[in-house]
């Protein structure tokens, strides 16, 4: 039983998933299987994997049904103890695995280890994450929703999980479109610490085309309804969720969808926002538009603008 399962959702990557797995291949920790899961690539990504030959890999392919469903089965074929999910696209550091695994060995009694990671921007150069606390100089069991109110300290390309912690709180719902993988984070979140590596071990990379940024119906995005109870009770999981209603807010006056716009701010408490985050509320559809043209504008010539 290999100690680590690497699930690799892929679907139309075939310009980058080479790279992809000749960083999970160049790890100076060996205990690991690879699952490659197909999920009906158009392109020639298969054709790319399969000239990989190599016995930890494994291919497994089904019918288009998105990352979630991706992931799922590769969580379901699974041999290792631990899960690690690796974007198509993104890259490990090659120590990656091997600090991963001192952490277990750290915090044995703990069953999710995330790292810092990196962020390409437009110009395709990595740069530091920056997140909304002082990074720890060592492995630190962090608070999930405390520490997640700038940048999720957990992302899917620099995340391993216990396998055994799925059969409590899940995996990944397959009825999201976009914000799927927050939703596991928060169900996690609410039984687990999550041990935390300063060090930036992934990187992820620039997609221009992410449904993260594009205005996409209430319905088909991260159910914030489902935790309604938790957040009554949960002054860290409340302002977590603030944010990320106001994210979606400006998503959906920017593309006038006033009803769902209408829908998040009266579950919002404005409190939770800072200054700068409640003039843009204010601002008319055309306005917001206008800031995120400056916005990236601003990240082309290396300029970071951010709202938190």
């Amino acid at each position: 039983m290999p100690k680590f399962s690497i699930v690799i959702p892929l679907y139309n990557k075939e310009k980058a998933i080479a790279r992809t797995l000749k960083s999970v291949f160049a790890q100076t920790f060996d205990d690991y299987e690879v699952l490659v899961v197909n999920d009906g690539t158009t392109d020639n990504s298969e054709a790319v994997v399969r000239t990989f030959k190599n016995n930890k890999l494994r291919l497994i392919s089904q019918e288009n049904a998105g990352a979630a469903a991706a992931r799922n089965t590769g969580i379901a074929h699974a041999n290792g103890k631990f899960i690690a999910f690796l974007d198509a696209d993104d890259l490990w550091n090659p120590d990656y695995l091997k600090k991963q695994a001192k952490a277990i060995a750290k915090f044995p009694n703990h069953g999710v280890f995330a790292t810092a990671i990196y962020v390409e921007n437009q110009r395709k150069k990595p740069q530091p994450a920056v997140y909304n606390f002082q990074l720890p100089t060592a492995p630190t069991p962090l608070d999930y929703f405390e520490n997640s109110l700038k940048r999720s300290i957990i992302h899917t390309s620099a995340v391993v999980i216990k396998k055994e912690v799925f059969d409590q709180v899940g995996t990944f719902d397959t009825s999201i479109k976009s914000g799927e993988d927050t939703d596991l984070w928060i169900r996690i979140g609410l039984h687990h610490q999550i041990v935390f590596t300063s060090e930036m071990l992934s990187t992820y990379t620039y997609n221009a085309g992410s449904l993260s940024y594009r205005p996409i119906a209430l319905e088909q995005r991260l159910n914030f309804k489902k935790f309604e109870k938790e957040e009554m009770h949960h002054k860290a999981l409340k302002k977590f969720l603030d944010l990320n209603r106001f994210s979606l807010a400006l998503l959906a006056k920017e593309s006038g969808n006033t009803t769902d716009f209408k829908q998040l701010i009266a579950a919002l408490d404005k409190t939770n926002l800072n200054s700068k985050q409640n003039f843009l509320l204010k601002l008319p559809g055309f306005g917001i538009r206008w800031m995120r043209k400056i916005k990236r504008a601003s990240e082309k010539v290396g300029i970071r603008l951010s709202p938190f």
